[in-house]
């Protein structure tokens, strides 16, 4: 694991040692590693409980960070969200399986499922992040504009995703 950047709150200096991690996702002060076994490492900034809320065990396969929460896919495609729950960035994640993927935003997340829909939850204002999501589970209207992705992105206010045709 190699971090570099502004240290305030360790999520530089507070980085696991050694080898082994697939993947690390940033976010604001705080970062998460998913280790090659499977279980997740957090550190960083804890104010709403996004290191130490961390679940714990084994079967994660991808993590997500936001400005203050995170998320984690597990083997089984349920999805594990944990840390600020402003707007439902945690309380309202997703309770069903089938997952392929999870990204977060700053406060919002998305899951892509085995159908290539979006499932999305979290804050909606102010730009429509969660009502204007083109497809799949949110608190407001469900469009059906967009099917078939592959990949999605999230950033602090905007999110991409590529069709299976290779399309944005």
């Amino acid at each position: 694991m190699v971090t570099w950047g502004l240290d305030t709150y360790g999520q530089v200096s507070g980085a696991p040692a050694g080898p082994g991690f697939a993947q690390a996702a940033g976010g604001g002060s705080h970062s998460i590693a998913l280790h090659n076994d499977g279980h997740l490492v957090a550190w960083g900034a804890d104010d709403s409980g996004q290191v130490s809320n961390a679940p714990p065990g084994f079967g994660f396969t991808q993590v997500a960070a936001g400005t203050s929460h995170s998320s984690a896919l597990r083997s089984d495609g349920s999805v594990e969200a944990w840390g600020s729950d402003l707007a439902g960035t945690v309380s309202s994640a997703p309770t069903n399986t089938g997952f392929t993927q999870i990204a977060a935003g700053q406060s919002f997340s998305m899951a892509l499922d085995g159908n290539g829909t979006i499932h999305s939850w979290g804050e909606d204002y102010p730009y429509d992040l969660v009502t204007d999501t083109p497809s799949g589970y949110q608190a407001r209207a469900i469009s059906t504009t967009f099917r078939n992705l592959v990949e999605i992105a999230l950033a602090r206010y905007r999110y991409s995703g590529i069709r299976a045709s290779s399309a944005i």
